[in-house]
């Protein structure tokens, strides 16, 4: 399931190479990448990292490389989720690793059931602000422990009026030159996501909307 060779490439490739999944559209803290697939489910992934990838090793079971947070998340956007049969719109982000994602000035085509990222280590999943106790019940039904996160893109798309999940890929010590994956953790995660997806897929999720004055606020501090 997981290509290592393709991860690889993933991991090292500059952030402008991404440009030709999508539509690239600038916006004032850099560009993102849209692909509109006609689908009601964003997936979401970020392409900045806060180190370079200056090394990458693996097993079978293990892959070592300081830009796993979040390149592991867009190799499983771009190529594993499709061949597994997951259909979504694709959102590539930059800026992230600042607080300043650029997913703050994605202009929405339509309206989203709810929307999905895999930039989350370890193996529970978090939902900021879309936290709820229907959400809760749908994730634990998935066989998912929920957690608690601080921030990634999908709390910046509060304005897309659905949910979020930031799905745990079985990355750990992020940021760091030893930064790992299990990929066991990783294929384990993805399978139960799928899972989720077919049951989920049409059912429109509504997250807790409160918050929405706190991400206003974050977008008008990156400027």
């Amino acid at each position: 399931m997981i290509d290592v060779t393709r991860l690889e490439a993933i991991c090292r490739m500059p952030v402008d190479a991404f440009a030709s999944y999508g539509e690239s559209v600038p916006t004032p803290e850099g560009n993102y990448v849209f692909r509109d697939r006609g689908e009601r489910v964003l997936g979401v992934a970020h392409l900045d990292t806060v180190l370079p990838c200056t090394h990458f090793v693996h097993d079978e079971e293990r892959v070592i490389c300081p830009t796993l947070d979040d390149r592991l998340g867009v190799h499983l956007l771009l190529d594993v989720l499709p061949l597994l049969g997951v259909k979504f719109d694709l959102l590539l982000t930059d800026g992230e690793e600042a607080g300043c994602s650029t997913a703050r000035w994605f202009v929405p085509p339509k309206k989203y059931n709810w929307m999905f990222s895999f930039d989350r280590a370890g193996t529970d999943v978090v939902m900021y602000q879309y936290d709820s106790p229907a959400n809760r019940r749908l994730l634990h039904r998935a066989g998912f422990r929920v957690g608690v996160g601080s921030y990634s893109d999908i709390a910046d798309l509060w304005f897309l009026g659905c949910a979020g999940l930031n799905i745990g890929c079985g990355y750990h010590r992020q940021h760091r030159l030893d930064c790992y994956a299990d990929l066991r953790e990783t294929k384990r995660m993805v399978a139960g996501f799928v899972g989720f997806w077919q049951r989920n897929a049409g059912a429109h999720l509504q997250g807790d909307g409160v918050h929405a004055s706190a991400g206003q606020k974050q977008r008008a501090s990156c400027h």
